[in-house]
């Protein structure tokens, strides 16, 4: 499920979060970005936005468990 398009709220603080993890070394990509301003609007929750966030081969390895 794509979530529709975050409202301007979500969106800046979506990019707050982007400022904060480059400033502690870590980068998200656009995608990433965007799943988090879809939970900030409540669009998805954490879970599954968590979830997208993994690399294939992390996911790979969490099933396997």
């Amino acid at each position: 499920m794509k979530p529709k398009e975050p409202t301007m709220r979500a969106q800046t603080l979506a990019r707050s979060i982007v400022a904060s993890a480059k400033i502690e070394g870590q980068s998200l990509s656009a995608q990433q970005t965007y799943l988090v301003a879809a939970v900030i609007d409540g669009q998805i929750d954490a879970e599954t936005a968590i979830r997208e966030f993994r690399p294939s081969s992390a996911r790979r390895v969490h099933k396997s468990r």
